[in-house]
Formats: structure tokens, sequence, C-alpha cells
């Protein structure tokens, strides 16, 4: 697929689990301020729907499968399988996490 704003291109598992799961949830509490404690619990608020949907698509990026991603967030692997459905609407969210994944590595690598 060819490179979003920023230079990063998207293409499915190309990342080798660079990121931990948790690393992501991360990036997407940095983006979105929702918690992944508050992407485990119930609940059809838009910002945590669109959290979850997120940390489905980028781990799907970095190589994670459906039911890892399920097991870790507490969701039904069903779910996590509609979301990866979802990318080419999400692209440009899809983006700031990787970005803000990518800033997260320098600002580790800088202080090394």
């Amino acid at each position: 697929m060819p490179s979003g704003k920023g230079g990063i291109s998207i293409e499915p598992g190309r990342r080798e689990r660079q990121y931990s799961l948790s690393q992501i949830a991360s990036a997407i509490e940095d983006v979105y301020g929702v918690t992944l404690q508050q992407m485990r619990e119930k609940g059809k608020d838009r910002r945590i729907t669109l959290s979850r949907k997120l940390l489905s698509l980028v781990a799907h990026e970095y190589g994670y499968r459906g039911k890892e991603v399920a097991v870790y967030i507490r969701k039904d692997p069903a779910l996590i399988t509609r979301h990866s459905k979802q990318m080419k609407e999400l692209e440009k969210e899809v983006q700031q996490v990787l970005s803000r994944l990518t800033v997260r590595r320098s600002n580790v690598n800088s202080q090394v």
C-alpha cells in the first residue's frame, strides 16, 4: 500500500512486532485519551469503540493475530475480525497511532 501522511506505509504484518500490545495501547491512550482499562470494559462510547478498533488494526500491522488481540483486550475474537475490515475507513486514525509509536521509539532511543 502507498505511504500515508508522514511517510508511514500501512502494510499488514510487515513490522514484525516492533512494539508490544501494551506499547500500542499506550500510544492510543496518548492520542485519544482512552486507557487500556476502558478498552477492556463493556460499553459503546464512541472514543472507546474507536480505540478498540485502532488497537486491533495497529496490532495487525505489527503482526499480531486477532486472537492475541482479543485475549489482550478481553473481547470476542469475532469483534477483532470485524475491525480488520475497517482499515480503509480508519486509515487516518491508524496513521496517527503509528506516528505516535514512532515518536515514542525516537524519544526512547535518544535517551539511551
